[in-house]
């Protein structure tokens, strides 16, 4: 007799698992194992980690601009900045509960875990089964969680608004889809690759017009305040991502 496929049991518990529970499912599965990796780097990891190659994480620079803008103070002009100013605004959440590095790895991995389960709800229309296994094999992936939690990056939060962007213009919601981009493109510049296609893709000039107006006004809206305060210093990151330069 042939032996059976391997992971055929994984595959078969799987598709056992009633399509109403399969978001709870998820949702457990991930929190069980951010839980798990956050332990297993505060008690080992990041200590084995720190006595041998000093602070490897960006953490430093985190807790400084949230704490800026906590202050009241301007990003650039109070604060060396590279990045477009939304990411910074992102780790205010975790800087209000306490700026822990435990705190920082909980909240970058909880966007891992949205981006799960917004695969999974986002994409079960077509084949629910695989769009619960897509949700899986991403929280495993050396590049959600295990980033997030060892590394201490916020890559996690710029593939969030990325998927979330794809997600969105797949189900046929366009305008949506460009607001998350308009949103993405101001957090990380790497989110905003997706629109060339989103604009290639959107049938009708009427339509790929309310697109582009969507983002013109959430860009407007973000840097104004900026381009009236901080001009100049606000003006010189883009530096850092198109000509290789330095913000300062």
């Amino acid at each position: 007799m042939p032996s059976p496929r391997p992971l055929a049991w994984l595959s078969n518990w799987m598709r056992s698992i009633p399509q109403a529970r399969r978001g709870i499912v998820l949702l457990i599965f991930g929190t069980l194992l951010i839980g798990g990796l956050i332990v297993l780097d505060q008690l080992v990891i990041n200590h084995m980690l720190e006595s041998s190659i000093g602070q490897f994480s960006d953490i430093s620079f985190y807790q400084e601009r949230a704490q800026t803008i906590l202050d009241g103070k301007w990003l650039y002009r109070d604060v060396q900045n590279e990045a477009p100013p939304l990411i910074s605004y992102f780790f205010v959440i975790p800087q209000l509960f306490g700026g822990s590095v435990a705190a920082y790895q909980t909240y970058f991995a909880a966007f891992t875990m949205l981006t799960a389960l917004a695969l999974y709800y986002g994409l079960r229309r077509w084949d629910a089964l695989k769009a619960f296994k897509i949700g899986i094999i991403f929280l495993l992936s050396p590049f959600g969680v295990i980033e997030a939690v060892f590394g201490l990056q916020d890559e996690s939060i710029m593939v969030f608004l990325f998927l979330m962007a794809v997600i969105l213009a797949l189900r046929g919601n366009g305008r949506l889809s460009a607001l998350t981009v308009a949103i993405g493109s101001w957090t990380k510049v790497f989110a905003g690759l997706f629109y060339p296609i989103l604009f290639l893709k959107t049938k009708g000039w009427r339509e790929r017009l309310i697109h582009l107006g969507i983002i013109s006004i959430i860009s407007i809206a973000i840097s104004l305040p900026f381009l009236i305060v901080v001009p100049n210093e606000f003006l010189a990151f883009p530096t850092y991502y198109f000509l290789g330069g330095s913000a300062t």
